[in-house]
């Protein structure tokens, strides 16, 4: 994590890449991936970690992980997918992107 905070995301990327290949069903490692991998502008890989935190049952980032999936489609300029992922999100910030691109 100090990694991530001091923005060196390469480092914190490979770190955390190496953990889960130990622990394939880390929500936390696949949502600080998909964060670290937005912030060092790899959307692909950012969608792919992120989807996979959507996917775990009782995750507590999901919520943030739905977020973060519409930025990612909206910075790539898919508003149609964008809306459905800010739709999924309960943050009020999901809120307030939904109201500005209606």
């Amino acid at each position: 994590m100090v990694n991530y905070k001091h923005g060196d995301y390469n480092i914190a990327i490979g770190k955390w890449e190496a953990l889960l290949q130990n622990k394939p069903k880390n929500d936390t490692l696949y949502y600080f991936l998909g964060v670290a991998y937005m912030a060092n502008k790899n959307d692909f890989n950012s969608i792919e970690h992120l989807n996979a935190v959507t996917k775990i049952k009782n995750s507590v980032f999901k919520s943030e992980a739905f977020y973060y999936l519409g930025l990612a489609y909206l910075k790539n300029g898919e508003s149609e997918k964008a809306i459905i992922f800010f739709k999924q999100s309960d943050l009020e910030k999901s809120k307030q992107i939904l109201d500005e691109l209606n």
